[in-house]
């Protein structure tokens, strides 16, 4: 839980919006009272109408990020910032597969993580164009804009300190699937080579010539924790799981072995990588 003010704001997995955002305008609301500044008085020191004040302390309008960024200077009290930024991550979940909050949760707290994809680049690793081209089928322009910055805010975790141990193979068929065109794909093929060169990253190509049963079930994510526990996160079009069942985490931690084992080393991957590259200038 984040501590404001003596009381417990939620994280991101159990999180609501609209209480957040009330809690917003009571803050914006106790700090203009402990001025004794009317709404006239705090709009004419900040730059905004009374009636754009009223509505920020009294209604469920978006908080702009510029609005938010002026209270926490005026008042002097970032978590002003802080609070818009959670409603809007809070915000995002609606516009994600059930179960996905709970991956991303897990995926942050994670030490290690094992991927296999098939179809598509790993979320981690798409360039902002190409999470736009691949998940615009069917989406509305707002939905789309959350679903791919839901996907960008993540990628910190690859270069934070500690770091955690990232190993991903991709089904050559990701590399050959001509998402967005020439221009999207230089840019996300490009993006795999630089993220292989990070000390805590291993990207492994599964070449067409590989007929290993355990690449046929589809695309799989095991995360490792501290303590030693995992869990398996699996994805389809319509729902995304966190399993937690042993027997399942057992088959799976196999089944990557087995892949990787079938793997391109590193070094070649990226010589295929580099040879898909050329194809997309």
């Amino acid at each position: 839980m984040v501590e404001m003010e003596g009381r417990s704001i939620p994280r991101r997995r159990d999180v609501k919006p609209d209480s957040l955002r009330s809690h917003f305008g009571a803050k914006l609301r106790r700090r203009r009272e402990a001025l004794d500044f009317t709404l006239e008085r705090l709009g004419d020191e900040m730059g905004y109408t009374p009636q754009w004040i009223h509505k920020m302390e009294t209604t469920d309008k978006a908080v702009p990020q510029k609005f938010a960024e002026d209270a926490a200077t005026y008042f002097d009290d970032p978590e002003f910032v802080e609070i818009r930024d959670v409603i809007q991550r809070a915000g995002r979940r609606a516009y994600l597969p059930p179960g996905f909050p709970q991956f991303i949760e897990l995926e942050d707290e994670a030490t290690s993580v094992r991927a296999y994809v098939v179809q598509v680049i790993p979320g981690l690793l798409q360039a902002e164009s190409y999470a736009r081209a691949v998940m615009s089928a069917g989406q509305t322009p707002e939905a789309l804009d959350e679903i791919v910055a839901a996907r960008m805010e993540r990628k910190p975790i690859l270069t934070r300190v500690p770091l955690t141990q990232f190993q991903f193979v991709i089904n050559e068929a990701a590399l050959r699937v001509p998402v967005g065109g020439d221009e999207v794909m230089r840019e996300q093929i490009q993006r795999l080579i630089d993220m292989a060169g990070l000390p805590n990253v291993q990207i492994r190509v599964l070449p067409f010539s590989s007929v290993t049963y355990a690449a046929l079930d589809g695309l799989f994510t095991i995360l490792g924790f501290q303590d030693g526990a995992e869990s398996v996160y699996i994805e389809g079009p319509e729902l995304a799981q966190v399993i937690e069942d042993p027997e399942v985490i057992a088959r799976c931690v196999v089944r990557f072995g087995i892949i990787m084992g079938e793997a391109l080393p590193r070094a070649a991957s990226l010589d295929l990588l580099g040879q898909y590259l050329k194809e997309h200038t």
